[in-house]
């Protein structure tokens, strides 16, 4: 049984994979990895998170401040 739904905003692809991979062997379930607030957004109605781990600069345009 799953720890937890999390959803993961980050832009860099390195990071955003060894978090996901990290969460997921401790039994989380990562229902998407995204790397805008756009598409954080789309994900966050798809797919219901109980969590949301947001980097806070996601570069030009909303950051994680804004998608909080």
């Amino acid at each position: 049984m799953s720890q937890g739904r999390i959803l993961i905003v980050e832009d860099d692809p390195f990071l955003q994979m060894t978090l996901a991979q990290s969460l997921e062997s401790a039994n989380f379930e990562i229902v998407a990895r995204v790397g805008s607030a756009a598409d954080a957004m789309l994900a966050a109605k798809e797919s219901e998170p109980e969590v949301a781990i947001l980097d806070l600069d996601l570069g030009p345009g909303a950051n994680g401040i804004d998608l909080s």
